[in-house]
């Protein structure tokens, strides 16, 4: 793995710890191409952004930027002000850890992307994303990813005071279709509206998965929420 320029796609302009080998379509903005869309269309500069499953970095470190203010959009760097947004990557293999550590100093991010190292959950060992909220100085957010290959009901679950309080919007990768059957009631359970993205693009890699798409979760407004009582 070695620091190389993400060249289109979300992530454009950042340095990621890529092996091209691999992760060619990550630095051709192919890699989840129509969620990344998606996502860029829920960001703006007070955006506070949960990553969980923060891999190599691809959305806390692409997002960092343009929170920060490094849009990367035809080389320019744009406005380096303080924006208001925030990233907070969770991750819990450490040698990923340590990949997302280098991306931040790299792109210079200390104070806009902070890493957690832990597992995601609500159960023992875990951390509950509800706990996580009650440390000091921790902001809640406004948009979350969850991409933990299998716990993300779990996650959910861990976080129901978060959701009921804050709404923020959530983009959910699911790989099983109980996973994806649990995420669906759990958030229907707490007002939110789900809209269901598969992965329609070219799959890059060997992806033995029988089943992958996107969850794209927004709470009912209050007068969404009437009209369905009436």
């Amino acid at each position: 793995m070695k620091i190389q320029k993400v060249r289109f796609g979300l992530a454009r302009g950042a340095k990621l710890p890529l092996n091209l080998k691999h992760h060619t379509h990550v630095t051709l903005g192919l890699y989840e191409k129509e969620t990344a869309a998606r996502v860029l269309e829920a960001v703006n500069p007070e955006t506070i952004f949960y990553d969980l499953g923060g891999g190599i970095g691809y959305y806390a470190i692409g997002l960092g930027r343009r929170l920060k203010g490094d849009k990367g959009d035809k080389g320019d760097k744009g406005d380096k002000g303080d924006k208001g947004g925030k990233v907070y990557a969770f991750e819990s293999d450490p040698a990923r850890v340590e990949w997302l550590k280098t991306a931040v100093v790299a792109n210079g991010l200390d104070g806009v992307v902070e890493i957690i190292q832990a597992e995601m959950g609500n159960g023992d060992g875990q951390l509950a994303l509800d706990d996580f909220l009650e440390r000091d100085g921790v902001r809640p957010p406004t948009l979350i990813k969850v991409d933990v290959e299998g716990a993300e009901a779990d996650v959910i679950a861990g976080a129901t005071r978060l959701l009921t309080k804050h709404h923020p919007q959530l983009f959910i990768e699911t790989h099983s279709r109980q996973v994806d059957a649990e995420c669906i009631d759990l958030l229907q359970s707490m007002d939110y509206d789900v809209e269901t993205m598969d992965q329609t693009g070219r799959q890059w890699g060997p992806r033995p998965i029988d089943f992958n798409r996107w969850l794209w979760a927004t709470q009912r407004t209050a007068t969404q929420r009437t009209k369905d009582v009436t």
